[in-house]
């Protein structure tokens, strides 16, 4: 909220955004030497599974202050799907 309310008082607008992320039964994606790649790589969790229950826990979040805030949310995932 206070992104949102700081932009508002510097006259930006704000759009969110809801990115999507592979699906978790293709697993984590991996470098050319079987590392981690991506963002496994630099998020610090140790599973595909972990990874996505963090970003529905923020999904959440982002779409509850954007209703709160009446600011608008753009589905980019939806829109590859197309």
């Amino acid at each position: 909220m206070r992104l949102v309310e700081t932009a508002r008082c510097e006259h930006i607008r704000v759009l969110f955004l809801k990115q999507g992320l592979r699906d978790e039964s293709l697993g984590a994606s991996l470098g050319s030497e079987g590392e981690p790649a991506g963002i496994m790589q630099y998020s610090g969790y140790l599973t595909v599974a972990e990874l996505h229950e963090k970003y529905r826990e923020y999904q959440g979040i982002m779409l509850e202050v954007a209703a709160e805030m009446n600011v608008p949310v753009a589905d980019a995932a939806k829109a590859f799907e197309q």
